[in-house]
């Protein structure tokens, strides 16, 4: 029996990068099944159903599992788990090369001033559709498989909406899970970027370094956006053609810089406040004059500064400019 496992753990590590594996967690699964399990590329739970361990005495509750980003998705019964296998397999490429008509046109265009988050993803997403993955965790980040064009994309979104979207070491996780698996199946990947920087509580340089190792070696085509602000070093890490993004735009009026203003005004111009100069003036300077997509577009950092209007359509030429990126390439492990 022992031998057996050992070989199908085998036939699994052989099976790495080169097709899709997704576990669905229906019941109890422990021990060498466990351990096999976590060498998948997905993990599916089932609320109130799935147990996943090694050894009893280390059970969790499936919600745990999920907001510990064990699970990629937590489904409320058997029938809502199979559903969305089954679109998680419709989906993903039976090659590298797979693509899927839709009813939006590729040059459709989607006004998307105001919004952020999920609602900005689903405004530019073909029929607003998209396959959200690891929701549990990090919520700063939304990581989502979603079509744009007809093209397959791994979707990596700041949500402004908690924390500033600063990023933590849960986000950046489930973000590097998310550049690896693309990787691994030549799915494009998108960044949009509206994060203030990264978040005071997370001593989590380890978990940055490996995003951003997986983001540099993915050979995959890359296209960031930056939609808000891109402050700190998380600006390198989602939005940056130096780690190597193919391709970075910015929306008309983000800002950039290593620091936010508040931060630079404290930290540089703290002398220069006064009965007459206001704390929050010189913070509106710093981030017109220093902070602008403008001037980083002017220091190469950027590619284009484009209207609301046009995001979606630029994002859909980008990507297919970048199709035949990886042409030739060996297939992935």
């Amino acid at each position: 029996m022992l031998s057996a496992y050992a070989g199908f753990l085998h036939a699994v590590s052989g099976a790495s990068g080169r097709v899709p594996q997704i576990a669905l967690i229906g019941g109890v699964c422990s021990g060498l099944s466990a351990t096999a399990a976590s060498m998948f590329d997905l993990r599916i739970g089932v609320a109130e159903k799935s147990q996943f361990y090694t050894v009893p005495g280390r059970k969790k509750s499936a919600q745990a599992l999920y907001e510990g980003g064990t699970f990629a998705a937590l489904c409320k019964d058997d029938a809502e788990a199979y559903a969305f296998v089954r679109r998680l397999i419709d989906w993903l490429p039976q090659n590298s090369r797979g693509e899927q008509a839709t009813d939006d046109t590729a040059n459709m265009q989607a006004e998307v001033a105001g919004l952020s988050g999920q609602s900005l993803l689903d405004a530019i997403a073909d029929n607003g559709a998209s396959i959200p993955l690891y929701g549990g965790v990090g919520k700063e980040i939304l990581t989502e498989l979603v079509r744009v064009g007809g093209r397959l994309v791994g979707a990596i979104v700041s949500d402004p909406s908690v924390d500033s979207g600063k990023l933590t070491g849960a986000g950046a996780k489930k973000a590097e899970s998310l550049v690896s698996f693309c990787n691994s199946f030549r799915i494009p990947v998108l960044t949009l970027v509206d994060c203030a920087g990264f978040s005071a509580d997370s001593a989590c340089a380890a978990t940055f370094g490996r995003l951003a190792d997986t983001y540099a070696k993915a050979d995959v085509p890359k296209v960031a956006v930056v939609t808000g602000q891109a402050y700190g070093g998380s600006a390198a890490l989602l939005a940056s053609r130096a780690l190597g993004a193919d391709v970075v735009f910015a929306l008309q009026g983000a800002k950039i810089a290593p620091m936010a203003p508040d931060a630079a005004v404290a930290f540089l111009w703290n002398d220069r406040i006064s009965d007459t100069v206001s704390r929050e003036s010189l913070e509106a300077e710093w981030a017109n004059t220093y902070a602008s997509a403008e001037k980083a577009a002017e220091k190469g950092d950027v590619d284009d500064l484009i209207p609301t209007d046009e995001l979606r359509a630029r994002l859909t030429a980008a990507l297919y400019m970048l199709t035949d990126k990886t042409a030739g390439a060996p297939a992935a492990r």
